[in-house]
């Protein structure tokens, strides 16, 4: 009996999993804007990161996701590749990510590369 409380109980823990998109080039100009949208009924906790080419955060934020919205952070290229890191709870198939190179004034997305 205490197996199968336990089981039950650690089934409705929520698991981080992880999305990551491929890195992205520019000029030093140009901005990496990592988008996230939350596809569930409900509100989900998650991070999104951009990082650097060594795999370093150079900018995040935590926070509550609301239900069908969408969440972004940029940072400028400045020197090397960036890439975008988001982790999210519960199942991958209830977001979608990417990874968008925006460049120009108005500004403007040239490159985009879904996150897996």
């Amino acid at each position: 009996l205490l197996t199968t409380v336990l089981v039950l109980a650690l089934a409705g823990v929520a698991s981080a999993v992880e999305l990551v998109t491929p890195p992205l080039n520019g000029a030093s100009a140009d901005e990496v804007l990592c988008a996230l949208l939350n596809k569930d009924a409900v509100s989900r906790d998650v991070t999104i990161e951009v990082r650097d080419q060594n795999g370093q955060a150079v900018d995040s934020a935590s926070f509550d996701l609301p239900r069908r919205a969408v969440a972004s952070r940029s940072k400028e290229v400045s020197t090397g590749a960036r890439y975008c890191h988001f982790t999210v709870e519960g199942p991958k198939n209830r977001y979608r990510a990417a990874a968008c190179l925006v460049r120009g004034s108005p500004s403007r997305c040239v490159n985009a590369l879904p996150a897996r």
